[in-house]
């Protein structure tokens, strides 16, 4: 089980699917529709992982990774960017990239569990 999993991307029907992926998989999962509202749920009440989108309003998925950087809670926490975007350079403080299309549960889980995996051995 994953624990609490934070899902920050704009596009609420992609939040949903993600939600119904982790169903059974995560013990909580909260959603933010931007970088500010992701930052203050998770300054709230940290998850044990983070599903982050880098383009976002008001605050974009890079800039929110800055911001986590610099929080001393916040930092520990492992970031999967999950985008849209052609690149799969990992911006700064991600662990990993999974891009959106084609999207599957079982390459998510793997993302997350290997994401999970690699915060532990920090």
């Amino acid at each position: 089980v994953l624990g609490r999993v934070l899902v920050a991307d704009d596009d609420a029907e992609f939040r949903a699917t993600v939600r119904r992926m982790l169903s059974g998989a995560a013990a909580h999962v909260d959603e933010a529709a931007d970088g500010l509202v992701a930052l203050e749920t998770m300054t709230a009440n940290p998850p044990d992982i983070a599903l982050v989108d880098l383009l976002m309003p008001r605050l974009d998925g890079a800039a929110l990774l800055q911001r986590m950087a610099r929080d001393e809670r916040l930092r520990r926490v492992p970031v999967v960017v999950v985008t849209a975007a052609g690149s799969h350079q990992y911006p700064q403080g991600a662990v990993a990239v999974v891009p959106k299309q084609g999207l599957r549960r079982d390459n998510l889980l793997a993302a997350l569990r290997s994401a999970l995996g690699q915060a532990e051995a920090r």
